[in-house]
């Protein structure tokens, strides 16, 4: 099987791949983390390393509030979020609901902001390129709340519908999505906006 790097993956991921004129060889850095960095022959070659560097064992609410320090600081001064939470999260699907609730609605409105769009799809990719073991509660299973809370509601905020064609190609969404019964509807909004059904 062939590796294969696309811009999206490189986009929703938040890394800039330059070539060293110098050495010939290629550098990925990610734009969110500075000790996310890998170096290789290729493109293709960096990436899978990069990908390799960011498996060390980071926990999510680290990561994420890495990603979300504005968010962090509401965490501690908002009245609101206070009434709806109380203390920290203590799962990445309680985080990844903390996001959608507070993060979320300021990606698209007002306006679109590619900056918190960015910061939302380098989590999730974060999340989803987690190898961990499946248990059964999905709540503690990075994948699966990603999943189930991020990717499985983006269809309710059109604006993000109609914006997946600059994130992602169609084929990563079918295979995150089918055989998925929950996810049927949403995959057929998604064929939709990319122009398929």
């Amino acid at each position: 099987m062939q590796f294969h790097v696309n811009h999206y993956q490189l986009k929703r991921a938040g890394v800039v791949i330059e070539s060293c004129t110098e050495t010939g060889m290629f550098v990925v850095q990610s734009k969110f983390f500075s000790r996310y960095r890998a170096v290789g022959p290729s493109r293709e070659l960096a990436y899978r390393r990069y990908l390799q560097v960011i498996q060390e064992p980071e926990k999510w609410l680290v990561v994420g509030d890495e990603l979300f320090s504005h968010f962090y600081s509401y965490r501690n001064q908002s009245c609101l979020y206070q009434s709806c939470y109380s203390g920290f999260p203590q799962s990445p699907a309680e985080y990844w609901n903390e996001l959608i609730d507070f993060v979320w609605p300021s990606a698209y409105s007002p306006g679109k902001n590619d900056d918190i769009i960015g910061r939302l799809y380098a989590y999730s990719e974060w999340c989803c390129a987690q190898v961990q073991p499946k248990t059964e509660n999905f709540q503690d299973h990075l994948r699966s709340s990603t999943k189930i809370c991020f990717y499985e509601l983006i269809h309710l905020t059109p604006e993000a519908l109609s914006d997946l064609p600059n994130w992602f190609e169609f084929e990563e969404l079918k295979e995150l999505m089918e055989g998925d019964p929950f996810m049927e509807n949403q995959l057929a909004l998604v064929r939709k906006a990319f122009g398929l059904a």
